[in-house]
């Protein structure tokens, strides 16, 4: 009888071993399965984080009069169409490689200065 008594303990404590064993080994797996899982939500989450500035800037605000009133005042300040169309001509000589751009700078320069002495000279004399 102790024989088969002891065959009884061996068994039961066989299949307790197993029983256990396959409890560690789904434990393991579900934390696995967990850490994976988690990983990747943080690596998700991090990819999607963006950062940005938000500023208050004011947007202004032009009526048709404005943009008027500022189109007389730039083409107040520009040369008669004549002169223009020769400070334009040198630019693109000079643009193009006809003439050095120190040579155009220094010519446009030395047409500027004599023609606003030819002005101021006859508002002196008169």
């Amino acid at each position: 009888m102790s024989n088969t008594a002891e065959t009884g303990r061996r068994t039961a404590s066989g299949r307790s071993s197993q029983t256990a064993q396959r409890r560690k080994t789904a434990a393991r797996k579900a934390s696995t399965s967990r850490r994976t899982e988690q990983s990747q939500s943080v690596g998700t989450s991090s990819a999607v984080r963006m950062h940005t500035a938000h500023t208050d800037l004011p947007i202004p605000y032009f009526t048709p009069g404005d943009l008027t009133a500022n189109a007389h005042v730039i083409t107040s300040h520009l040369p008669p169409p004549r002169q223009l169309a020769f400070y334009c001509g040198l630019g693109a000589m000079a643009l193009a490689g006809a003439v050095d751009w120190p040579v155009a700078l220094a010519i446009g320069a030395a047409t500027a200065v004599a023609r606003s002495k030819g002005r101021g000279d006859g508002a002196q004399k008169a």
